[in-house]
């Protein structure tokens, strides 16, 4: 009896000592990973939640408003002019900015080779609702006049940095100008006095001071209206199209912690789909469009390829891809 007792009061050896907490160390060492891998997998998944429906909803957006557009602009003298005359000084354009060029006849596809078409800036206009003006007071007169804005939807930069290692983020602005009613409605007005209480009515009760000439180039486009009633004979030489800032989307990526992602054509995600300029001349770095048909049924192609940091130098990358259809002024 005393033996026994005498092995129990012995304890542990100093090699049973290590061994244990070895294992123990093991143990630790696997919850720990374990811990850890599921910890980077939840920031991961939560990367991609966050990168697929910011893009989606930024996607959807852009393809809600274009469905909408009146007249569309290409890179052309045309559309080259109204897109210098916008004052985006707020939120610039990126350097590498161009307008598509629309292909009449063609389907929507990849570009020939020495052809582009593609680009990353869409610029349309969109028709609001009419303003009702005060054409003759007294006999509760009313003319209905045509109102626009000129949208831009372009890529700006940032001075937030989301990826480590990577530039700053691009973040994605629809940008929308003050409203601009028809010249042509306007001048189409014989009554000189009926002319000049809707161009006051214009001027006091909407705040517009300028028409817009929807057929016309920018440098012949746009015509001064006074608070007297007068609508300007001729053009206003060097226009400025001013921005709305209470109608102007601000980035929709960058504050959800989602930037542009840049092209890479090795990445299937990040690849361009129609471009095919050499990736050193041109890339759209995140937001593709291309844009066929007649004027009467174009269709615009949108590509927008997101991406949203997951830590451990993990990215979560999401494409989305929607195809509007619009009718032309």
């Amino acid at each position: 009896m005393s033996t026994a007792r005498s092995r129990r009061q012995r304890g542990f050896t100093f090699i049973e000592i290590v061994v244990s907490l070895a294992v123990l160390t093991l143990l630790a060492l696997a919850v720990e990973r374990t811990l850890t891998s599921a910890k980077d997998n939840e920031r991961y998944l939560t990367a991609i939640r966050r990168a697929t429906e910011r893009g989606q909803q930024t996607c959807y957006e852009v393809f809600r408003t274009v469905s909408a557009s009146r007249k569309l602009f290409q890179d052309d003298t045309l559309g080259q002019g109204y897109l210098d005359a916008l004052n985006v000084t707020r939120l610039p354009m990126a350097g590498d900015s161009r307008l598509p060029i629309i292909d009449e006849v063609g389907e929507l596809g990849p570009d020939a080779i020495g052809d582009p078409m593609t680009g990353n800036v869409l610029l349309f206009v969109e028709e609001n609702d009419p303003a009702p003006c005060v054409a003759d007071g007294a006999a509760g007169k009313l003319r209905y006049i045509d109102t626009y804005r000129f949208v831009c939807v372009y890529r700006t930069g940032t001075t937030v940095n989301l990826v480590t290692g990577s530039p700053d983020a691009t973040d994605l602005v629809i940008w929308r100008s003050v409203p601009y009613p028809n010249r042509a409605q306007i001048a189409a007005i014989e009554d000189a006095d009926e002319l000049r209480d809707v161009v006051v009515d214009l001027v006091d009760r909407y705040g517009y001071d300028t028409a817009w000439d929807p057929g016309a180039p920018v440098e012949s486009g746009f015509f001064a209206l006074s608070p007297t009633g007068v609508l300007a004979g001729t053009a206003s030489t060097v226009p400025v199209i001013d921005e709305d800032v209470d109608r102007t989307t601000l980035g929709r990526l960058v504050a959800a912690q989602v930037q542009l992602a840049p092209t890479n054509e090795d990445a299937p995600h990040r690849k361009a789909i129609f471009t095919v300029d050499e990736p050193q001349v041109w890339s759209p770095n995140g937001f593709e469009v291309k844009i066929a048909g007649a004027s009467g049924s174009r269709r615009v192609w949108i590509h927008l390829v997101v991406e949203s940091p997951a830590g451990g130098g993990r990215v979560a990358v999401h494409p989305s891809t929607m195809i509007a259809s619009t009718r032309d002024l």
